[in-house]
């Protein structure tokens, strides 16, 4: 490689490793503080606070891993964190998924919140919210890791674009296609359905409240 060449890719390397390293740094300590609050504030010690504990959990995992892995093994060159980047990566994409599914969940929490306030409590009771956090978790070790693993469907680090890329071959396609962007495109669809209808919740019975206060 050229000596200008050089030069440039590891001035490049510098400033894509400081902006996710700054932008993952903030995401990993306001996670950790998410989930401190949620699980030791007696206020947040509810379905929705052990939901939001769940999902920030999983979004500081992420959020550390490009921090503690993916930072040093840019700037770094290291050679071994390629390797074992294939792997990292579904990490990656579990932990994401955990954070969408997470993310509905507390979706329809707010919907009942606002539209059956009398029958919420006993919808998300204790019981029901650990069912709804332990499928928030097994869904992606199916999709994410499973699938991945048992079709050898890796996502290993690419260096000329600085991500996490994945294996090509036919049933690679059929998993990136129906596993991956069919379902987080269904998830985060549905969120925003829920999300709507809670806003639109909120507006009906708005004025009732206003009255009764």
């Amino acid at each position: 490689m050229p000596y200008d060449s050089q030069i440039a890719s590891q001035t490049d390397r510098f400033f894509v490793t400081l902006t996710i390293f700054s932008i993952s740094l903030i995401g990993l300590i306001g996670n950790i503080i998410v989930f401190l609050f949620a699980t030791n504030l007696k206020i947040l010690q509810n379905s929705f606070g052990r939901l939001s504990a769940s999902q920030s959990f999983a979004e500081a995992i992420l959020c550390a891993v490009f921090v503690f892995f993916y930072c040093p093994m840019v700037l770094f060159d290291i050679s071994s964190f390629k390797f074992a980047s294939a792997y990292v990566g579904l990490v990656l994409l579990f932990c994401y998924d955990v954070c969408i599914f997470s993310h509905l969940f507390i979706a329809v929490n707010r919907l009942c919140a606002i539209s059956i306030p009398v029958r919420y409590n006993d919808i998300f009771n204790v019981r029901n919210t650990r069912v709804l956090i332990a499928l928030s978790y097994i869904i992606p070790c199916f999709t994410s890791i499973y699938m991945h693993l048992a079709n050898n469907c890796l996502l290993p680090y690419v260096d000329f674009g600085w991500y996490f890329g994945v294996n090509t071959s036919a049933d690679c396609d059929v998993i990136r296609f129906y596993i991956d962007f069919c379902k987080d495109f269904g998830v985060v669809a549905a969120i925003a359905v829920v999300d709507v209808g809670t806003i639109v919740m909120i507006k009906v019975t708005a004025p009732g409240i206003v009255s009764l206060t």
